[in-house]
């Protein structure tokens, strides 16, 4: 695993999601989607795939479900990312550019 989080917000992104998920998962870094109260089969896409998931019963807002996030992950690198992004790349021209000299 490497030291990269991924943190997926999401709300009624069934039709999305999966592309974002399998994109992300195949980038070896810690994953979890924070879902505030899909009526749709959001919850269902990101079970599949074995993800971490923080269902919330209501919609908290976006900058809520990025904190949930923040709470369980432990990397010292983390991405945010919407439900409709696919990951074509390597994280880790992203994280070396974390690290430059200046960069904070």
């Amino acid at each position: 695993m490497s030291d990269i989080g991924i943190i997926i917000v999401t709300y009624n992104s069934a039709a999305e999601i999966g592309g974002c998920l399998d994109a992300a998962l195949a980038r070896d870094a810690e994953t979890i989607v924070v879902d505030n109260a899909s009526q749709d089969g959001t919850v269902a896409e990101v079970l599949r795939r074995g993800v971490r998931l923080i269902a919330n019963s209501e919609n908290r807002g976006f900058a809520a479900a990025v904190n949930q996030g923040f709470n369980v992950l432990n990397n010292p690198y983390v991405l945010l990312l919407n439900p409709d992004v696919v990951i074509q790349t390597s994280l880790e021209p992203l994280r070396q550019a974390c690290d430059l000299t200046g960069s904070a």
